[in-house]
């Protein structure tokens, strides 16, 4: 019996080692996806209770295997960690690029702001211009005015 429930031990620490590289190699896998990663994390807390139940229902297991169970159940809270701590990151990621996408628009704005002042001083400068060629021409045309009455007096002298 006792060959026996080492054998068993032994293989239950063999399933909870592989259950621990399925974990790993989710945890390696995993993508920018959040329900993925809702999903993963369901699927880890329900192997983690499993664990937490064998653990439980464990019996007359060696010290040494004790020690294994223990360890492999602290590897299993350092992935779940990981976990959380990844999707923290990730969500502080989303947070900074939704930040930056609305700093883009407030530049975007400013930037047809500007421009529209800058067709409105443009036609400013544009009607300004105008103005001062009107001027011109009224001077011209009282200097025109002004000479051609010299040259009539001079005419009546």
């Amino acid at each position: 019996n006792e060959q026996s429930s080492k054998q068993s031990n032994d293989n239950q620490i063999n399933n909870l080692s592989d259950q621990i590289e399925q974990l790993k190699q989710q945890l390696d896998n995993e993508q920018s996806s959040k329900q993925t990663n809702e999903n993963q994390i369901n699927n880890l807390n329900d192997q983690i209770e499993q664990l937490k139940q064998q653990l439980d229902n464990e019996q007359s297991s060696k010290q040494s295997n004790d020690n294994q169970i223990n360890n492999l159940s602290d590897q299993i809270e350092q992935l779940k960690q990981q976990l959380d701590n990844e999707q923290s990151s990730k969500q502080s990621n989303e947070n900074q690029i939704n930040n930056l996408n609305d700093q883009i628009e407030q530049l975007k704005q400013q930037l047809v702001n500007e421009q529209s002042s800058k067709q409105s001083n443009e036609n400013q400068i544009n009607n300004l211009n105008d103005q001062i060629d009107q001027l011109k021409q009224q001077l011209e045309n009282e200097q025109s005015s002004k000479q051609s009455n010299e040259n009539q007096i001079n005419n009546l002298n």
